[in-house]
């Protein structure tokens, strides 16, 4: 028999919940609170994880040149000294974005 899920939170609805008339939410909100709970914890400890990989991820990307230029080890675009320019899909603009995403959200 297919598990019946809760339109609410996601979560499993279980044997005793199955029989009674509306079986489209948990009949107890307190089981919905927590899966939800469940559910953003574990996001948080995913952005917690992405932030660290994206934090070694741009402490080092570039490479010197003789010619005091710079280039991107990851999109290959050739920039000045102090210029810090990268493609749209360069791995060091999305973790830009995504930072500034997470600070919006936070403040």
């Amino acid at each position: 028999m297919d598990e019946v899920r809760c339109g609410f939170c996601g979560g499993v609805i279980s044997e005793k919940d199955k029989g009674r008339r509306d079986r489209t939410v948990h009949f107890y909100w307190s089981e919905c609170a927590a899966n939800l709970k469940s559910t953003i914890t574990k996001q948080a400890e995913l952005i917690r994880r992405l932030v660290e990989v994206g934090d070694r991820l741009v402490k080092r990307w570039w490479e010197y040149h003789c010619d005091e230029t710079i280039t991107c080890k990851y999109c290959g675009l050739q920039q000045g000294k102090f210029e810090n320019k990268h493609t749209d899909d360069c791995p060091i603009t999305l973790h830009t974005a995504l930072m500034n995403d997470i600070e919006k959200r936070e403040g």
